[in-house]
């Protein structure tokens, strides 16, 4: 009877002294900025961001993609998010990586080849860097199959192609977790 008594509902009081007065607030779909976008990529965010997200990057990125570290960097925070299964996803970020890598080898590829590979070992944790702050990804396996596709590209020197393919040969933990998409980048890099 005492375990009855505690599942009965107390007094309804109707002080408004006691009354919770307001609006409640809900969630909603709050639309996504390429920042936002940027800040924390996401693929959700990056579906919200609609079509032309490839000139949207590019207008909002503007001057930082003749930089070498920033354009690797966004590249491979960006890429982060592509999964081995989701074409949506891989297929608009590749867009992106294309009109980024486009721009940034633009005028001076062979000059800038070696330092985007450099670049791109460092943000892929495949090389130490001078930002001892910087974290790699736990997980490059989004990063390495949009790089697989760029590698094909003509914008993609051949000395950086040789320089990424010496160094995903050799072991590394992080090439180990993501063993799938480091075969298939080593299977395009050996048959150009």
């Amino acid at each position: 009877e005492d375990l009855q008594d505690d599942d009965d509902e107390g007094e309804v009081i109707n002080d408004p002294g006691f009354m919770i007065q307001g609006k409640g607030i809900s969630p909603s779909k709050q639309d996504s900025s390429i920042r936002d976008f940027l800040s924390f990529p996401s693929p959700s965010k990056l579906h919200q961001l609609g079509k032309g997200l490839a000139s949207k990057l590019k207008k909002e990125l503007g001057d930082d993609l003749k930089d070498v570290e920033k354009t690797i960097s966004n590249l491979v925070k960006i890429s982060c998010i592509v999964q081995p299964t989701d074409d949506k996803t891989k297929n608009i970020i590749i867009e992106c990586a294309d009109i980024m890598l486009k721009e940034c080898f633009e005028g001076h590829e062979e000059a800038t080849a070696g330092l985007v590979a450099n670049a791109c070992l460092v943000y892929l944790g495949l090389l130490k860097g001078e930002d001892k702050k910087y974290r790699p990804p736990s997980d490059i396996s989004g990063p390495l199959i949009v790089l697989e596709h760029c590698v094909r590209q003509q914008y993609f020197p051949k000395l950086a192609k040789e320089i990424v393919q010496m160094f995903i040969s050799k072991p590394h933990p992080l090439l180990d977790k993501a063993s799938a998409a480091r075969h298939k980048i080593l299977q395009t890099l050996y048959s150009i």
